[in-house]
């Protein structure tokens, strides 16, 4: 190699020298450009791994979600876990049950069975059963004489009837001159149509407490010769509503916004004519059982504004879910936010699931949360102030345990992303709140009461599918709200809205008549 160079001239050389340097370059860049490949393709594959795990995270929550759903729809709704063993409250020393009175026959009155014999208020018809005469001869020669009877009752039942009642309006006139002629009247009927009061009663009832469309109740008045369309039926409705039905809301509202303690619940349903693909109902109802007021309140939406606006003038108690629409209701002066325990339970309930481990923290949430459930269950027909004294002594104890695990174990896994851990930060947020009710023998711990009270509406929901216009479900939310403040104080929906029908024309302009006919005021004697 030295022997070519040296042949080599000093042209050539340097020319040799220039290629050689030019190679190396050449080199430099490929390799350059490999390695910023490389690079490019290790922050894909870092890329890809977050990709991975971050799709892997999606695919256990779409699992979950799957889980919880098909559980939803095939599976038990109950939150009890049967493994849950804690000691009573009977067992308390603190919580003294009543001691247990016997009745007449020495039965437990705490523990005993459901009555069978039938309501002496209901209508009887006797039904006498004698031998014929034939079989009266006795074989010793002599007759046979009643000495005793035996009885017994079966329930029966009329299926309804529709008959019309046909109005004849006589007309008299003087025998003498023959001019004085007068006309007896017809009693005025609520609605100016073709039906009476009990009808369209019977109607409501049907649509809003039995959950029967009206499109089936056509149906059914056809069978019997009857034709009303649903379209009538829905008009029956409004007006209704807009004649009776809103006078009497709008003074049950004013009764509810002046006591001191609300509890408030929405739910969806849909309305055609509504801009909005969701429309709302909202369930406010008094926070005592005693005379209770069912409110409910339709909107096209879930604003915050509508949640509140309602609730503007309201200075009390509160009860509520983790909502935070209601934020600037309970922001202000002299209204007091009380939680919902039954919600932070079922988000643990739904971590228990997903973990479904004994020795999971969400398995020892539960415990706790149940030993307070426990307590509010023996001490249900306590006085007031006997609940807030067992309550400051036995509950808050496990509510302040309760917090320290919370916040140890939040503390402990930093991840919000599990359900646990959501479960966790839920319950921390609203910690304050979930110790409102322990001030106070009047509340609850949960608001179960307006979940109840808002499900008629849901599952008549499944039946009627929707609603057509806005006035449509202004009119079904007046008479939810009478219908449900009725079931509240045990009065029959259908006999009040009969005797609203009948006496409404009379007591309409009497602002202190329509307050003693109210749900929860009025006296059950004179709807009989």
């Amino acid at each position: 190699m030295k022997r070519k160079l040296s042949l080599l001239s000093k042209e050539e050389l340097q020319d040799l020298l220039r290629r050689q340097d030019e190679e190396i370059r050449q080199k430099e860049k490929d390799l350059l450009k490999k390695e910023k490949k490389i690079h490019r393709h290790k922050d894909k594959i870092v890329k890809l791994h977050k990709e991975v795990k971050s799709l892997n995270k999606i695919m256990l929550d779409l699992n979950s979600k799957i889980a919880a759903l098909t559980k939803k729809i095939f599976g038990k709704s109950s939150e009890k876990i049967a493994e849950i063993k804690e000691q009573s409250a009977k067992e308390d020393p603190d919580i003294r049950i009543p001691p247990d009175r016997k009745n007449k026959k020495g039965k437990s009155e705490l523990n005993k069975k459901r009555d069978r014999n039938f309501s002496k208020d209901l209508p009887r018809d006797e039904v006498h059963h004698e031998l014929p005469s034939s079989e009266l001869d006795c074989k010793c020669g002599g007759r046979l004489k009643e000495f005793a009877t035996e009885e017994n009752e079966l329930v029966d039942i009329i299926p309804e009837k529709i008959r019309i009642r046909k109005n004849i309006c006589h007309k008299y006139s003087c025998s003498k001159c023959k001019k004085n002629i007068k006309r007896a009247k017809a009693p005025k009927q609520f609605l100016p149509c073709r039906a009476t009061n009990r009808f369209v009663a019977h109607v409501i009832t049907q649509k809003f407490m039995n959950h029967l469309p009206y499109n089936r109740q056509s149906k059914e008045f056809a069978l019997s010769g009857i034709n009303i369309s649903r379209d009538l039926m829905c008009n029956y409705t409004i007006y209704a509503s807009n004649k009776a039905m809103s006078v009497i809301v709008k003074y049950l509202t004013y009764d509810l916004l002046t006591s001191d303690y609300i509890r408030s619940d929405e739910t969806t349903f849909q309305v055609i004519d509504d801009k909005s693909y969701k429309s709302y109902i909202w369930c406010h109802m008094s926070g005592e059982r005693a005379n209770r007021i069912v409110i409910y309140k339709y909107s096209d939406n879930r604003r915050k504004e509508n949640s509140t606006k309602f609730l503007s003038e309201f200075r009390g108690y509160h009860q509520a879910d983790g909502y935070s629409g209601y934020d600037e209701l309970h922001k202000k002066e002299g209204v007091t936010y009380v939680g919902c325990m039954a919600h932070a339970r079922r988000k643990f309930f739904e971590a228990y699931e997903e973990q479904n481990n004994k020795k999971s923290p969400a398995y020892k949430i539960l415990k706790m949360i149940k030993l307070l459930y426990d307590i509010e269950r023996k001490i249900k027909k306590f006085e007031p102030d006997k609940k807030k004294e067992i309550r400051i002594k036995k509950s808050k104890k496990i509510l302040r345990d309760l917090k320290e695990i919370l916040i140890k174990h939040q503390k402990k896994n930093k991840d919000g992303t599990s359900k646990f851990a959501k479960a966790s930060n839920y319950t921390l947020n609203r910690f304050e709140a979930f110790m409102v009710y322990l001030e106070d023998g009047r509340l609850f711990i949960d608001n179960n009461d307006n979940e109840q009270s808002i499900r008629p509406f849901a599952i008549g929901r499944k039946n009627w599918m929707f609603f057509k216009s806005s006035k449509g479900a202004e009119a079904a939310a007046n008479f939810y709200s009478i219908i449900l403040t009725c079931l509240e104080n045990n009065i029959s929906p259908y006999q009040y809205l009969v005797y609203v029908f009948d006496n409404w024309n009379r007591i309409k302009e009497d602002p202190e008549r329509i307050k003693k006919i109210l749900p929860h005021k009025i006296n059950t004697e004179t709807l009989m």
